[in-house]
């Protein structure tokens, strides 16, 4: 419907229905399975990539444990040398206790009136007098006749 008032033309509408319009609710997302991407060079690469890191710890965690082995290692034949070395240095000073022992029994049993009382009581020996010592005068310094070749 159309009226006209005037110059212009004022179109009217129907009347309208009130309805209620309710707020829009958001769809629900949905879980849709991921399609599977063929394997391209990258993730192959990414693979060997992560290997080799894998590898890389591997070796260094086994480096590490060979070293710490040889430490302790080492450290055991260390502290076995040093066992060793004190019985040696014990060995030592008990040689040379007796070292000293038997320098002074040497002593005792070589010193002059040790020597001068076994002449005496063990083979019956007395020391001389001045009557008995007897000089040689040797005219003939070139000849000399020792007493068991006199006869011969």
């Amino acid at each position: 419907m159309a009226v006209q008032r005037g110059t212009a033309a004022v179109r009217m509408a129907a009347p309208q229905i009130n309805v209620p319009v309710r707020p829009r609710q958001p769809e629900k997302p949905r879980l849709v399975p991921q399609q599977r991407r063929p394997q391209s060079s990258r993730s192959a690469q990414n693979a060997a990539a992560s290997a080799l890191r894998v590898a890389r710890i591997a070796l260094i965690c086994l480096a590490a444990f060979v070293m710490l082995s040889l430490l302790i290692f080492q450290r055991a034949k260390i502290a076995s040398l040093n066992v060793e070395r004190v019985r040696m240095e014990e060995q030592l000073v008990e040689a040379k206790s007796e070292t000293v022992r038997l320098d002074a029994l040497f002593k005792s049993k070589v010193s002059v009136e040790s020597v001068e009382e076994y002449a005496k009581n063990h083979l019956g020996m007395v020391k001389r007098s001045n009557y008995q010592v007897h000089f040689f005068d040797n005219d003939n310094n070139d000849e000399i006749i020792l007493a068991d070749r006199i006869g011969k």
